[in-house]
């Protein structure tokens, strides 16, 4: 393996968004739209576990040197939803899609965590996605992707869109907080729409 050649190589590498050391970062994803400007999205929370993820989006237009200040995607569901998500660009840009898991928000604890490790289960959640057609400027609502199994979801990926416009959603099952709960957790399911 060690005289295999890269798959490719860095020619340069640099800081997009620098938070503040209290924030962790995660679900980084980055689109480049047909005139190329970058568009990226990650998600933001106060600690490894907590659950408060807040999805936001910077943006370059000097093929990523430099970049936009962190802009929140859905500022007035932060109260009531963790969300994080992972952004694709339709094949002729004429849209943006994020789609990623969104966990209900505890009022009473706000700093609660989203994962039990003595069960390793995640709270309950459901996936979601949210379509701009400005490039990113603004976002329709998120919209629960149906699934057909139990427990929670991961939603790690970014959804594909092919050239033919026909949407593929990956998603796990992942055991929830209900110890009890049998789950096939084995499998990498795939939904297919066609009808956005």
């Amino acid at each position: 393996l060690s005289t295999m050649a890269p798959l490719f190589e860095v020619v340069e590498e640099g800081v997009v968004v620098e938070q503040p050391t209290s924030l962790t970062c995660c679900h980084a994803r980055c689109v480049e739209l047909s005139d190329g400007e970058v568009v990226a999205c990650f998600a933001t929370n106060s600690g490894v576990g907590t659950n408060n993820f807040e999805t936001k989006l910077v943006r370059s237009h000097d093929s990523g040197t430099t970049w936009t200040e962190p802009r929140p995607v859905f500022p007035h569901l932060h109260e009531s939803y963790s969300m994080a998500g992972s952004l694709t660009a339709a094949p002729d840009s004429s849209y943006l899609v994020l789609y990623g898991e969104k966990f209900p928000r505890s009022a009473a604890d706000p700093d609660e965590s989203f994962y039990k490790a003595d069960i390793a289960g995640m709270k309950d959640n459901q996936a979601f996605f949210s379509i701009s057609r400005d490039r990113g400027e603004t976002w329709s609502e998120p919209a629960d992707v149906p699934r057909q199994f139990g427990g929670a979801v991961e939603a790690a990926c970014a959804l594909l869109v092919t050239t033919s416009g026909t949407w593929l959603a990956g998603m796990c099952p992942h055991r929830a907080w209900d110890p009890d709960e049998h789950l096939d957790l084995g499998r990498l399911l795939c939904q297919r729409s066609e009808d956005q």
